[in-house]
């Protein structure tokens, strides 16, 4: 049976960030009914899934981090390197928990730490280091200098004497967002052997009710095509949203099993960022 409706699904991440997925469905599919599960997943549905994470942790870091926020990594001296993966989270919770004393001690209630990254374990070297996006928010830029301080200076390990020496570097570095983290995340997920963590205090991506009568399959395809790097093309069709990019995936190898949602080539998806006006964000015609 030929799919005869395209789906528009809207996922907004935070106030100024938008992902647009376009593909086609079935008439069952738009009844809302899902056959039962009864076989394996086949590895191209592995890939599929692989890639959707990757992109519900795009879309969850650009939700929660701005450009006051940083990119922390943190490495250990040779005294001090853990010799399992449970050694290396147990320091990075007990960081944790001292970077929030310390907060609290420094600005004072009412700030709550946001922080996503992993614990992983180096290729060839095999060293543990941590990565995280983190960012408190809420601070002014002259508290947020001294939060920057904080990360680097409290990567550190009680002595017997009551001192605190510091466990290796740590280097707390500016977010760019010039490519809206895409570039941190993907290197994230190059790590072999990794534990990912997120705070508690993380904003959600909202995926909205799917709207499957806004798109014909002729716009779909000509937005797959002709028109997928035409800012204007799809800045009229969102307007007070602006276009970053156009997602295409690309075609699989000749043979491979195609089920389900993926049994269709049609399909993209958009990255768009609220537009600004003076130093306010633009709000949609209706």
């Amino acid at each position: 049976m030929r799919n005869t409706y395209t789906r528009e699904k809207r996922t907004l991440c935070g106030e100024s960030y938008m992902e647009v997925d376009l593909y086609a469905i079935t008439p069952e599919e738009h009844r809302a009914k899902r056959r039962k599960k009864y076989r394996p997943s086949s590895e191209r549905q592995k890939r599929r899934n692989a890639q959707h994470a990757h992109r519900r942790r795009l879309q969850k870091s650009n939700a929660n981090f701005t450009v006051l926020g940083f990119y922390l990594t943190l490495t250990y001296a040779e005294e001090y390197l853990p010799e399992s993966m449970e050694q290396a989270e147990k320091d990075l919770r007990n960081y944790i928990r001292r970077l929030k004393t310390a907060i609290l001690a420094a600005f004072g209630p009412g700030f709550a730490l946001r922080y996503m990254g992993l614990t992983g374990c180096g290729r060839k070297s095999e060293r543990y280091h941590h990565h995280l996006l983190i960012e408190c928010p809420g601070l002014t830029m002259r508290q947020n200098a001294d939060f920057r301080q904080l990360l680097e200076d409290k990567w550190s390990a009680r002595q017997p004497d009551g001192s605190y020496e510091l466990l290796g570097t740590a280097n707390a570095d500016r977010l760019n967002l010039q490519n809206r983290l895409d570039d941190l995340i993907t290197y994230f997920e190059k790590h072999g052997q990794l534990r990912w963590y997120e705070s508690r205090s993380l904003i959600q991506p909202v995926e909205l009710v799917p709207n499957d009568t806004r798109w014909s399959r002729k716009q779909l395809r000509k937005g797959c095509t002709d028109c997928k790097d035409s800012a204007y093309w799809w800045e009229q069709k969102y307007p007070g949203w602006k276009f970053v990019r156009c997602v295409v995936p690309e075609p699989e190898s000749p043979g491979c099993e195609k089920e389900g949602w993926d049994a269709d080539d049609l399909r993209c998806y958009v990255v768009m960022v609220k537009q600004k006006v003076g130093h306010a964000f633009a709000k949609p015609r209706t």
